[in-house]
Order: structure tokens, then C-alpha cells, then sequence
């Protein structure tokens, strides 16, 4: 399995944002997440969970990923 959040630098001109993705990204590991990066323009964050995940171990990652969004975007919500 594998879900991917494709991160852009504004809704409607869709823009990629792969410097976005890479700081997410680093600010997850720093949370004890990893996520992999990926896409055509390096701008997707990907997650890939076992198939056999708790739901609470699954909250827990999606909580991480919020968190570093909006350390990242400056607080706005996501």
C-alpha cells in the first residue's frame, strides 16, 4: 500500500513544491516519522505502512505528518 500527498505552492496554478516536500519531510523524520519523497517533480509526499497497521500507530503517523505541515506552511492550517 502506498498513499501519496502531493504538495503544491498554490491551489490553483498547481505548481510543484519539492522544496516544501523536502522540508516536511525532514521536519517527519525529526518526529520519528519517515516518509519517502517522491513523483515527477519531487513534490509527493509518500507513505507506505504495512498492511497490517493499527489504527492507532496509522492516526499517530497522519498527527506527525499535520504537524510538520504546519511547522513547515508557518502554522497555517492544513
Amino acid at each position: 500500500m502506498m498513499l501519496g500527498v502531493e504538495l503544491v505552492k498554490d491551489k490553483d496554478t498547481m505548481e510543484p513544491a519539492p522544496e516544501v516536500a523536502k522540508r516536511i519531510r525532514q521536519e517527519c523524520v525529526s518526529r520519528g516519522l519517515m516518509i519517502e519523497i517522491g513523483g515527477h517533480y519531487s513534490n509527493v509526499a509518500r507513505f507506505l505502512p504495512p498492511l497490517v497497521i493499527p489504527e492507532s500507530l496509522a492516526v499517530k503517523g497522519i498527527d506527525l505528518f499535520a504537524e510538520a505541515v504546519r511547522k513547515v506552511e508557518g502554522g497555517r492550517e492544513v
